[in-house]
């Protein structure tokens, strides 16, 4: 992904936004963590997703909460991707 370049007169505004981004990333890579357990927690009882093989094995809610995270976990991964491309500059 590209940079994006953010240019502000203010030092303090771009501190400001520099600590707030940084801590949007730190939550952000807490969240991906979390979901990242959740989904080795479904893969080590049931092995990795095929609806196929796991018809019948897998609790219906437990589908459902394994392919929730999977989205959130994408979602996740590209917000922080595009936080991180983002640079803040002064003028």
């Amino acid at each position: 992904m590209a940079k994006e370049v953010i240019t502000l007169n203010d030092s303090l505004t771009q501190t400001v936004l520099q600590d707030a981004i940084g801590r949007e990333k730190s939550v952000l890579n807490l969240a991906i963590a979390q979901a990242e357990s959740k989904i080795a927690a479904f893969e080590r009882k049931y092995g990795a997703l095929d609806r196929t093989k796991l018809y019948g094995k897998a609790d219906d809610m437990e589908m459902v909460e394994w392919e929730g995270e999977r989205e959130t976990l994408s979602r996740l991964r590209s917000r922080l991707e595009r936080l991180e491309a983002l640079q803040v500059e002064s003028r």
